[in-house]
């Protein structure tokens, strides 16, 4: 029973203190995390190419849930700018 509990405790300070420092702004994705996904978005792009500059974990507008942030998409094809977006959420 206090091997259950103390892992109990351990998960919930974890979540806790991830929460907390969400509360402070976002967290970037660790780099190889980001080149993961971006490659696996690009594998789905044929004949586009697509260029992201940051992926993040952050608290959406009522601060109960997290949301992947994802910051200055473009798409391009070969003949120029497809589409562009700031920010996704």
């Amino acid at each position: 029973m206090a091997l259950v509990l103390g892992l109990f405790v351990a998960i919930s300070v974890v979540f806790g203190a991830f929460y907390l420092r969400l509360s402070q702004g976002p967290v970037s994705l660790p780099a190889s995390w980001q080149a993961r996904i971006i490659a696996q978005m690009q594998a789905g792009m044929v004949r586009d190419e697509l260029s992201i500059a940051d992926m993040s974990i952050a608290l959406d507008e009522t601060g109960r849930q997290a949301v992947l942030v994802i910051t200055d998409v473009t798409v391009r094809d070969e003949t120029g700018l497809r589409a562009a977006f700031p920010q996704l959420s």
